[in-house]
């Protein structure tokens, strides 16, 4: 009798340590949950709101993932004053750019990301168009866009720039451009991937699909969400990552200079000259060269594509100086674009750009043609 009465009341209390330990675990599910949603909606109150600077100035490209939109006028784009004019072909720029070159002058096409367009400056102030006005003899095209990488860089040069009649092409990159490739998205906006199959450059991923482009909102805070623990959660049991590369490290430097070798091929059969310009960031200043720098130096020469590290030149300036071709923090509306080139870096990218060009005997001797 002693026994069953013990028996009972040791169900009983093990019942109710198990409706505690329940309760515990619920109430703390309950509270991770309430506190990664509430952290979730403090950052996309505070940040998730801001519209990236290029849904102002760009449209759905099938091809690209995103371009710019032909015609479209933002006035103060970054702030007073800073005006972005794309022009009826895409380019940046208000002037409609001819099949042909015109008479007398060397065309310059630049081909890059949001440092070669001009990211956080006024059309004028954008390394692209100073080249021009520093050597009247040029008609400079400005192919930049802002979150390409070499890949969607190449892809449009070759659907729209290599169209265009011209005497040279200037491909310019940053170091993270090439990072950029190995992903399938750039802030959840779905993009082309290039990779080599049997000797030869692909492209996967098109047309890119449309349906995230109608949701700009969900789709640039995509990152936020993926770091719910739900999500995490989610990955896991499908074994699966937010993060996946699509594109492995010596896969990677393969197709990267797969993608100069095309680029050379191209402007070979055009008659232009190919020059790839590496544009530094500010941390370059006070550091070795980064890796690419390294590989590019070694590997383009070999191929007979002229390389040109702009890093080079910006490691001879006093630290001062380098802080004032830089946006800082508040400068301008977006804070995307601190660390890009200001209106001073701009002309000293131009600047540092012509001289190189001057220093090559292909480019020279066209700059010396009357």
């Amino acid at each position: 009798m002693a026994r069953s009465h013990f028996g009972r009341r040791l169900v009983r209390v093990t019942a109710r340590f198990a409706l505690a330990i329940g309760a515990f675990i619920l109430t703390l599910c309950l509270v991770e949950g309430v506190s990664s949603a509430v952290l979730l909606l403090h950052e996309l109150w505070r940040e998730g709101r801001v519209v990236v600077a290029e849904r102002k100035h760009t449209t759905y490209d099938r091809d690209l993932g995103w371009a710019n939109a032909p015609g479209k006028v933002v006035q103060d784009m970054y702030g007073p004053g800073t005006s972005m004019h794309i022009n009826g072909q895409g380019f940046r720029g208000t002037r409609e750019v001819e099949r042909e070159v015109p008479p007398g002058k060397v065309r310059v096409v630049c081909s890059g990301d949001s440092f070669t367009l001009g990211y956080g400056v006024d059309d004028e102030d954008a390394w692209v168009h100073r080249l021009g006005v520093l050597d009247a003899k040029l008609e400079t095209v400005n192919m930049g866009q802002g979150g390409y990488g070499l890949d969607q860089a190449f892809l449009w040069y070759r659907r729209d720039g290599a169209a265009l009649e011209h005497d040279v092409h200037v491909f310019a990159f940053i170091s993270d451009d090439f990072k950029r490739m190995q992903h399938a998205s750039f802030y959840g906006y779905p993009k082309p991937v290039l990779r080599v199959a049997e000797g030869e450059l692909v492209v996967d991923g098109v047309p890119v699909p449309r349906f995230p482009y109608r949701f700009p909102f969900l789709t640039q805070n995509s990152s936020r969400f993926e770091r719910l623990k739900t999500a995490e959660l989610l990955h896991r049991l499908r074994g699966t990552s937010s993060t996946r590369l699509v594109l492995d490290d010596r896969t990677l430097e393969a197709t990267a200079l797969a993608v100069f070798e095309e680029l050379a091929r191209i402007n070979s059969d055009k008659g232009s000259v190919l020059v790839a310009v590496h544009l530094p960031t500010r941390r370059a200043h006070g550091n070795e060269p980064d890796e690419w720098s390294r590989l590019l130096a070694e590997e383009l020469p070999r191929r007979g594509i002229h390389y040109v590290d702009l890093a080079a030149d910006l490691r001879e300036l006093p630290a001062g100086d380098v802080a004032a071709l830089v946006i800082k923090r508040g400068e301008v509306d977006y804070p995307g674009a601190v660390g890009h080139y200001s209106a001073a870096g701009n002309l000293w990218a131009a600047e540092t750009v012509l001289t190189r060009l001057r220093g090559i005997r292909a480019v020279a001797e066209r700059l010396g043609r009357d």
